[in-house]
């Protein structure tokens, strides 16, 4: 019943964001933006060691949180710090992420030889256009994700019937849940996840990996498989689905827009809104209800 009310609210905002886009010239954006992605296919040269060095790193992430799952360290390490030394290790991510931010930064602009608003569009749409788009594609975007996350709850049923598969919370969804006795580490938990993650994550699958594999392996493929990654790269089986439906979203803001900004302002909308429900309704989001 909740999953019906879900679907149904989703799709009542959808109509608001599909009468926004019906204001802009959404087809021809989608064309120019499409030709604009896969159009020179040296860059490829210049994105690789830039799509290596980011994919590294997410994948020494990813086994990280894989570790801790199946058991290899110990689940109450995270548990046993204190509030400074969670802190310390909430700020060393986030310079991390900075850092392969610009990382990202210097190969594109090599590539496209100019500056950085040239390599990733920040001069294409202007602040508040930006902000309507985005708005407007997050809308449009609650049905499919909403659709997606039901088709992860059928295999996540499916798996605990066969294999007796439990569905865990999120290691992100936790912490976050856990920070709320300690407004430092909710300030830096809320500012990594509405802030830093949109920026660096952005930077990464749709600055890099979206022209990178639109470029090698096609325009289609490489959609998918970036899409999917970015769902698989959050270490959480109920939401790759939803989540790699919403990577999906944002490449088609990048795309239409032909600016980073959209995207990131997408991601930011989604993952503020997660964060609210987070702190208001904690026992949903350590059922594993909730991810992002």
């Amino acid at each position: 019943m909740a999953e019906l009310v879900q679907i149904s609210l989703s799709l009542i905002l959808a109509f608001f964001g599909v009468q926004i886009l019906r204001t802009i010239e959404w087809r021809a954006m989608w064309r120019r933006g499409r030709i604009q992605l896969v159009r020179r296919p040296t860059d490829t040269l210049f994105l690789l060691p830039a799509a290596l060095l980011v994919a590294g790193f997410f994948a020494i992430n990813m086994l990280g949180v894989m570790l801790l799952k199946i058991g290899v360290v110990p689940a109450d390490i995270m548990e046993n710090m204190s509030d400074a030394e969670m802190a310390q290790s909430i700020v060393f991510t986030m310079f991390m992420q900075i850092l392969f931010v610009f990382a990202c930064f210097f190969p594109m602009i090599s590539a496209r030889s100019g500056w950085a608003n040239r390599a990733y569009g920040f001069r294409e749409i202007r602040l508040q256009h930006a902000v309507v788009l985005a708005l407007a594609l997050i809308l449009v975007s609650l049905p499919l994700v909403a659709l997606a996350a039901l088709a992860n709850m059928g295999l996540v049923w499916i798996l605990n019937q066969t294999i007796g598969y439990e569905p865990g919370t999120q290691e992100a969804v936790r912490m976050l849940a856990d920070s709320a006795s300690s407004p430092m580490l909710a300030f830096l938990m809320v500012f990594t996840a509405v802030i830093g993650a949109p920026v660096s994550e952005e930077f990464t699958f749709r600055g890099v990996f979206l022209p990178f594999f639109c470029r090698t392996i096609g325009f289609w493929p490489g959609l998918v498989v970036v899409s999917l990654a970015f769902g698989i790269m959050h270490v959480h089986f109920p939401s790759i689905l939803p989540l790699s439906m919403l990577g999906a979203m944002f490449a088609v803001g990048y795309i239409l827009s032909r600016s980073i900004l959209v995207p990131i302002l997408m991601h930011l909308f989604f993952n503020g809104f997660n964060v609210l429900m987070i702190f208001l309704f904690p026992e949903q989001a350590t059922a594993g209800m909730i991810g992002f």
